[in-house]
């Protein structure tokens, strides 16, 4: 995600990894956890797809928004 919007924006983006810890909430740190250790959520955008044939992946998204 970084690198797209690097190229979206035409400058250099990096990503860089916090610990959950620095959240100033319980349940913001649950909530990221579970993003992080839940297996089943994982993003079947050819599955979405079947159901609306028109959503955008993440570039996609970046381009309409100019």
């Amino acid at each position: 995600m970084a690198s797209r919007i690097g190229e979206h924006l035409g400058g250099p983006a990096r990503f860089e990894q916090l610990p959950v810890d620095v959240l100033p909430d319980e349940d913001l740190k649950a909530m990221f956890r579970w993003f992080v250790d839940t297996d089943a959520y994982q993003a079947d955008l050819a599955r979405t797809r079947t159901v609306d044939p028109d959503v955008l992946d993440f570039a996609g998204w970046l381009a309409q928004r100019g």
